[in-house]
């Protein structure tokens, strides 16, 4: 693809030297003709080799080494078959167009003299190769002794797609657009009968569906071809749906890793771009490879290819619902997490340029999901978002703190929260308290000595355990008692021993504990 698309000077930097870097522009087609040329050759050399070693005579062999582009071993094949006539037009190969009308005279008197009939199918196509006509060999009709059949030099002696192109890259126009071109008419006509199939239909590999549509599909090879023509003018492009469908190119519907790494590689060089390549195709194939890879657990891939989106409002959506979904594999990451030294998280962060707050979001929402509300708050803090993590301490940590007595780690949890608005606001109207009404630090410690209750109406506290449970209670100050020590059973009436009563508010569905803080 860079012969076809990148500067010559870059990608054909061999075939430049020695030409004026101002003369370069003229001579680009060329040059890229030249590139392509060599490459096809590497590309053919295989299977026209093996399909020299068992031709049955040296006018078919030396026919087979043509299709791989390799002139002196056709010449080599028609010396040791002693066809010295041939092999001398076969050296002069690829010639001009003087050459070329010239032989193609000499193919009609033979026609019309009836020695065609005489002549062997490699024989004739090889001619037909000199002539410059790669396609159909015409034959003629009459008399059975006069006959000579029609036939496609590609059909008859079995080449693939790749080689039924070559012999029109080397014997055939000059023009590299031109070429494919005709190529592609002669497909549609059905003049040309081999098709450019893909490999693994072409390979006759065994399918892993059903494929309807599968003497449709186009090599991605040729697809770029008909690209680099369009490009120049040459030529049409066809749909680009079906030319980046993930069945043409990897022979999977479901696989479009293929696809999508052409099109992104198409529309970085500009080859495709809006029109041609809507972002709405780019992002439906960006959404599939994303599934495919979230299936194989290969999440920093699949965060790569959602970040190739066309818009952000759609990477943002699909990002963080990633890390949502997959928020049980940041499994590294905990509330204490050094980003620095945290590679995953680094990762994401620094290479990516994802914002860590998703990520702390995405590993709150999992808390959640498990029921541990303090590493909820603790991730929520961790993402600046102070009101829904005031809110998490307020429903769940506090009560079940109250509870169960724990009030070192709520003290802790208490003096991660600094003073903000927008957790006032929350408190305000959702937990009756703010945390900067609920705690003084005084060496990053809180002050328990301030937490009092006062009272609208009396209602006695439950009492606590034995003399055990009593012990563990901090001391109070007289007229004061910790909030923390105060626990309301609605429905039941018992008097605790020696405990100011709390303030009680009685509606008409639950009685709600009102706390005012000093």
């Amino acid at each position: 693809m860079s012969i076809l698309f990148e500067p010559v000077s870059v990608s054909c930097a061999r075939f430049t030297e020695g030409i004026p870097p101002a003369e370069i522009p003229t001579y680009e087609a060329r040059i890229r003709r030249d590139a392509v040329s060599e490459f096809w050759m590497d590309l053919t050399k295989e299977r026209s080799s093996l399909h020299a070693r068992d031709a049955a005579s040296a006018e078919e062999k030396a026919l087979a080494q043509l299709s791989g582009g390799n002139i002196e071993g056709a010449c080599t094949a028609l010396i040791e078959g002693r066809d010295f006539r041939l092999a001398t037009i076969v050296s002069q190969l690829p010639t001009d167009q003087t050459s070329k009308d010239m032989m193609t005279k000499q193919i009609q008197s033979w026609r019309s003299q009836n020695v065609l009939s005489e002549m062997s199918q490699p024989i004739r196509a090889v001619y037909e190769l000199a002539a410059g006509n790669p396609c159909i060999s015409e034959g003629k009709g009459g008399a059975s002794e006069d006959r000579a059949a029609t036939f496609g030099l590609s059909e008859t002696f079995g080449l693939d797609w790749k080689r039924a192109f070559g012999l029109r890259l080397w014997y055939g126009s000059d023009d590299l657009a031109g070429t494919i071109e005709s190529y592609s008419d002669d497909v549609v006509s059905t003049r040309e009968k081999v098709k450019p199939l893909p490999y693994f239909l072409e390979d006759c590999a065994a399918s892993t569906w059903d494929d309807k549509e599968a003497n449709d599909r186009e090599d991605a090879l040729f697809a770029v071809l008909r690209l680099y023509a369009a490009k120049l003018g040459s030529g049409h492009v066809g749909a680009i749906e079906s030319l980046l469908a993930p069945a043409a190119i990897a022979g999977n519907p479901v696989n479009s890793r293929l696809t999508w790494q052409l099109a992104t590689v198409l529309r970085a060089r500009g080859v495709l771009s809006l029109p041609d390549l809507m972002n709405s195709t780019l992002d439906v194939i960006s959404q599939n490879l994303a599934f495919q890879l979230e299936a194989a657990d290969r999440l920093l891939d699949t965060l790569r290819v959602l970040l190739h989106f066309s818009g952000s409002a759609a990477r943002e959506y699909y990002i963080r619902n990633l890390l949502y979904r997959r928020a049980a594999s940041l499994d590294t990451i905990t509330a204490t997490t050094d980003p620095a030294s945290n590679e995953l998280f680094r990762s994401m962060t620094q290479e990516f340029h994802i914002p860590a707050s998703w990520i702390w979001h995405a590993k709150a929402l999992y808390a959640a999901s498990t029921h541990d509300y303090d590493a909820q708050t603790a991730f929520l803090l961790r993402a600046d978002d102070k009101e829904a993590a005031h809110v998490v301490l307020c429903r769940h940590v506090g009560p079940r703190a109250v509870i169960e007595m724990d009030y070192d780690a709520l003290r802790e949890l208490l003096g991660s929260f600094e003073k903000s608005s927008s957790a006032s606001a929350a408190g305000t109207s959702k937990g009756k308290h703010t945390p900067q009404q609920a705690y003084q630090k005084r060496g990053g410690r809180v002050d328990k000595s301030t937490w009092t209750t006062s009272t609208s109406s009396t209602y006695p506290a439950r009492a606590g355990k034995k003399a055990q449970r009593e012990k563990r209670r901090p001391n109070c100050s007289s007229g004061s008692v910790p909030l923390y020590q105060t626990c309301f059973q609605p429905g039941r009436h018992r008097q605790a021993q020696a405990q100011p009563a709390t303030t009680i508010a009685h509606t008409n569905q639950h009685h709600r504990l009102q706390v005012e803080w000093h």
